[in-house]
């Protein structure tokens, strides 16, 4: 009896051991989600109060819950959405705050921005997928809109160290870009992350690599006045991007 009751309370203790180191891995894992310029934290700091201090810390809610899935507001930007007909309440609100440089080597900052509509996507240069078809379809949306009001369209770079200047130029004249209706924007990476990961919320995955493959979405922003989102779109696909040239000419007017 002594014998199995020892044998018992060893399994016990065995199992508890395996789900603490469990939990510590998880921990790990989500505080280097977590990070705020994208680097991986040491391999030791990973313990639950730190973890909680960092969030405590973070000015905007954590891309991660406590089991490490992402949170809903996160989840929500994963899918089109846009402001409903006849509604003049953005999807949600930003309050960007940068300094970029354009194609022409000209100081791009977020009160450039117009107090019309801003047009906004994430891309970089070297991009053999997504990034030309979306670059495609916002030449047909600058098209479409080019009669039509207040608009610029704004492509951030999420290559800064390679999309200097002078190639963002080269870039720029394969799509017959309008002088100031589009601009191509690169700068410091930090700046650019803040924008991607906190302004507009897309996800970010430091475990994949290099910021220009992890920080690739196909979305594209539709933004009033600096500050509103009124939609957001898949930018590879045409009839999406149709809805945001209805969306944009149905609040130009």
């Amino acid at each position: 009896m002594l014998c199995r009751l020892n044998i018992i309370l060893w399994g016990l203790m065995i199992t508890t051991l395996c789900m603490g180191c469990g939990y510590l891995d998880a921990t790990k894992d989500r505080v280097r989600k977590r990070k705020d310029d994208g680097s991986a934290l040491p391999d030791d700091y990973f313990n639950t109060a730190e973890a909680t201090a960092y969030d405590q810390r973070h000015d905007s809610p954590s891309e991660y819950d406590s089991a490490g899935n992402m949170t809903s507001a996160i989840q929500s930007i994963q899918s089109a959405t846009r402001v409903a007909q006849g509604s003049n309440e953005p999807i949600f609100t930003i309050t960007p705050k940068f300094e970029l440089v354009n194609q022409f080597n000209e100081a791009f900052h977020d009160y450039n921005m117009t107090d019309g509509l801003s047009i906004v996507t994430f891309f970089f240069t070297r991009c053999p997928s997504i990034c030309p078809t979306v670059s495609h379809n916002l030449l047909e949306v600058q098209n479409q809109l080019s009669d039509k009001g207040n608009f610029q369209i704004l492509s951030i770079s999420v290559d800064p160290k390679r999309d200097s200047v002078a190639r963002l130029l080269d870039y720029s004249k394969g799509y017959n870009t309008l002088p100031g209706r589009w601009d191509f924007l690169t700068g410091d990476s930090a700046t650019i992350l803040t924008l991607y990961r906190k302004t507009f919320k897309l996800p970010y995955n430091e475990s994949m690599g290099k910021m220009a493959y992890q920080a690739h979405s196909s979305k594209v922003f539709l933004v009033r006045n600096q500050t509103d989102v009124l939609g957001f779109y898949d930018g590879t696909n045409p009839e999406e991007m149709k809805l945001l040239v209805e969306d944009a000419i149905r609040f130009i007017e």
